[in-house]
């Protein structure tokens, strides 16, 4: 059974930040290091939302196991290995996450259970992270190897902080991104999704837009309209490093418990779409992705030409704009292949799909 932490508690000694009154002339660029290449980045704060029942604490114990063995990710970067702090308030832990880590293929003392800690007088109480950063700063002393702090759902563990009050949450997360910052360690956070479906996917995270400003990485987690029993897991939030895409994965069975099937393809789908209401013109759109991935799988193309063969499809020119969005195609004018020196706008698949799509053949 996977181990359970009590952090310790003990005379905190003040923290002194790093950079604080420090001219910018004195500071050195620090370097970006990944848990997940791309996606989840050491030292810094991240978000995963999304409805409720759809696969995100699924997908934490998922990412734990892969950090407890060092096993590549699902898109073949380097996993570092190490381990996990996992608090978890809706699951119980034999009957659900210890099964569900079984199943993943982890590494049990690598994963460890924060379900409470213990006061100075020795008794036994909630974790909370208004109170006890501190605890968990000792903690990551003590357990150096730690990479990854999951909190599944974070309102579980804030207490009486508002969480519709920008300056309560930031105020809330400010030791702990000095906490991740610190220590390299990546803080996993996991909340639902809010019912404003007209807002951009960074801003559909429940409660204040500080815990998406918090975090310079977030994803939604959401099911995929073309296939209900297909999950999509999107960047809402990315900004240290260039946009990769989503993943596509199923959630299958072994041994009775639920266990992740990651998709070959990337998601050809944004978070943005993923969110909006499902109208009757995505399966046109869908079917324009799959024909325009296709058509630049060779390289740059000219958009006259894409539109004219597209066209011959049945696809419209509305149709094609939104494919070319969802897929990331780049229009620029200059000249096309093969032509006559010509300059006209070509349209260009992100490397990330071009690789992915050479992969297929």
């Amino acid at each position: 059974m996977s181990k359970k932490i009590i952090p310790i508690p003990g005379k905190h000694k003040p923290r002194k930040r790093e950079d604080a009154s420090e001219d910018y002339d004195t500071i050195k660029p620090a370097t970006i290091k990944w848990l997940w290449p791309g996606r989840i980045p050491l030292g810094k704060l991240t978000l995963l939302f999304g409805d409720p029942g759809i696969g995100k604490s699924l997908l934490t114990t998922t990412i734990a196991a892969h950090v407890s063995t060092g096993k590549p990710w699902p898109d073949g970067s380097k996993c570092p290995e190490g381990e996990t702090l996992l608090f978890s308030a809706h699951d119980n832990v034999p009957a659900v996450i210890v099964p569900r880590l079984i199943a993943a293929g982890a590494d049990l003392t690598k994963v460890f259970n924060g379900a409470e800690v213990q006061s100075g007088d020795g008794t036994m109480h909630s974790f909370s992270m208004l109170e006890n950063v501190n605890d968990i700063a000792d903690t990551l002393e003590a357990h150096p190897d730690i990479k990854l702090i999951v909190i599944d759902p974070i309102f579980a563990y804030m207490g009486n902080v508002d969480e519709y009050s920008n300056a309560s949450v930031s105020a809330m997360l400010a030791p702990w991104r000095e906490l991740a910052t610190r220590y390299e360690v990546t803080v996993l956070m996991i909340t639902f999704i809010n019912d404003e479906t007209d807002q951009f996917a960074r801003y559909r995270a429940y409660g204040s837009d500080a815990f998406t400003g918090s975090c310079p990485h977030s994803f939604v987690l959401a099911s995929d309209y073309r296939d209900p029993d297909n999950r999509l897991l999107l960047p809402a939030r990315n900004s240290l490093a260039p946009d990769i895409g989503g993943l596509e994965f199923t959630i299958a069975e072994q041994d009775g418990y639920p266990v992740i099937q990651w998709g070959p393809n990337p998601a050809t789908i944004s978070a943005d779409e993923a969110l909006e209401p499902p109208d009757e013109d995505q399966a046109a759109i869908s079917e324009c992705c799959v024909w325009m991935l296709d058509f630049l799988s060779s390289g740059p193309q000219r958009g006259k030409v894409g539109i004219r063969e597209g066209s011959q499809l049945g696809f419209n020119k509305q149709e094609m704009c939104r494919a070319r969005e969802r897929l990331g195609v780049a229009a620029a004018n200059k000249s096309g292949p093969a032509d006559d020196g010509k300059q006209s706008w070509t349209w260009e698949l992100p490397k990330s799909k071009t690789a992915a799509k050479k992969g297929d053949k």
